[in-house]
């Protein structure tokens, strides 16, 4: 009986410690995803270590340069060959959803391709920060104003752009491109 008391003591101790953690990530808060940026591995949620143009090929690859000219023009992203299965998986991915820091298409950019569900913008420090965006896509790209797809939902159509977002500037919480 006493075993047994302590053992369900332990795992209730262990549950409870363990629930702010989970609590975190479900916040959006706890998770960082690796980017690559000028040969190394930067941390996006801490810093952005002099990026200014970060490209979401899908949440575990993430490519920065100096520039989105450099990322246009592939300097820091090896090209999809022709013809293979990610090249033809989508229209929508043929191009990326253009989210920027400031208005007029001004500041920072992430460039979002087709998303397999919510990429939470916390994870790479663009949380609240997108004022402006792009599509060049066929495709209906979303904004939430929660993570994970929660809150207010703000649509971005294909083949338009909003060079001010209005009543949503900086509440961008999570962005999801159709596949």
């Amino acid at each position: 009986m006493v075993r047994l008391r302590i053992g369900m003591l332990l795992a209730l101790a262990t549950l409870l410690l363990a629930q702010p953690a989970l609590g975190a990530e479900r916040a959006g808060r706890a998770r960082s995803v690796p980017a690559s940026y000028q040969g190394r591995t930067i941390d996006l949620a801490q810093d952005w270590e002099g990026a200014q143009a970060c490209m979401v090929r899908s949440s575990t690859d993430i490519r920065c340069a100096d520039s989105a000219t450099e990322l246009e023009d592939g300097a820091a992203v090896a090209p999809v060959a022709a013809g293979s299965s990610t090249a033809q998986a989508s229209a929508c991915s043929s191009s990326y959803v253009r989210l920027y820091e400031h208005i007029n298409f001004g500041g920072r950019l992430v460039m979002v391709g087709s998303t397999s569900g919510w990429f939470n913008l916390t994870w790479i420090g663009f949380n609240d920060a997108v004022s402006s965006w792009w599509n060049p896509t066929p495709c209906t790209a979303l904004l939430a104003q929660d993570i994970w797809g929660g809150g207010t939902i703000y649509y971005m159509q294909g083949y338009s752009s909003s060079s001010w977002i209005g009543w949503f500037n900086d509440e961008a919480s999570a962005v999801y491109v159709q596949q």
